[in-house]
């Protein structure tokens, strides 16, 4: 528990509980580690997410669950106009983003900046590239952004409730909706379900052109 405890809130948190054999367990590893640095895997699907009605108050969250706060800030680059390269890529698209840690009081108490590359692939998959980039690097890339996308302002909760990893999207900018992202499934042949936190109030389970609609 104190182990698990002092991750939460790492934007590459992921939990391979003791469900099933040690080999496809491993198998899992491998895959996850495949996906982080960008390489084509069998993972399907990595979370599930709901449209919440409200932003959670934080005060109703059980002594036990310790939580992370942050302020994101996500910029979309200008996409490649050139036809890309790989054949089997269908679309690619990139984006810059600050992420500050705040203390329970509000107090910031330092930020990270990353660079994140996304390719659709002709069989459906998404891969992801990404690296960490300096304070510098991203203010030169935000001036050079695509103003004709808005900039995604948001606060992130995140939290473990059941050996499962939850994170909140309480989006401030350009809309007011309030998104849980839950960590259920590692590999196609998973039967994982989501064991909800009760203290939070669900509307509805979206998918992610949903939720990319709804904030902008």
């Amino acid at each position: 528990s104190m182990t698990l405890n002092a991750w939460v809130g790492h934007p590459s948190l992921k939990i391979f509980d003791n469900s099933c054999d040690f080999e496809t367990k491993m198998q899992r590893v491998v895959e996850e580690t495949a996906r982080l640095v960008g390489l084509p895997t069998h993972l399907q699907r990595v979370t599930t997410k709901f449209l919440l009605k409200k932003e959670p108050d934080l005060s109703a969250f059980p002594k036990e669950v310790a939580y992370q706060i942050f302020e994101v800030e996500k910029v979309y680059l200008y996409e490649e106009n050139e036809v890309v390269s790989q054949e089997n890529v269908l679309k690619e698209y990139s984006f810059i983003r600050k992420r500050t840690s705040l203390r329970k009081s509000g107090k910031e108490s330092g930020s990270v900046y990353g660079w994140t590359s996304v390719q659709t692939m002709k069989d459906g998959q998404r891969v992801e590239k990404k690296r960490i980039i300096t304070k510098r690097e991203y203010l030169s890339l935000f001036n050079n952004r695509d103003k004709t996308r808005h900039i995604v302002r948001q606060k992130r909760i995140s939290f473990l409730w059941n050996i499962q990893s939850f994170n909140i999207h309480v989006f401030k900018e350009p809309s007011d909706v309030c998104i849980l992202h839950a960590q259920v499934r590692s590999s196609p042949d998973s039967n994982d379900t989501v064991d909800m936190p009760p203290f939070l109030d669900v509307d509805r389970l979206i998918t992610d052109s949903e939720e990319d609609e709804m904030y902008g």
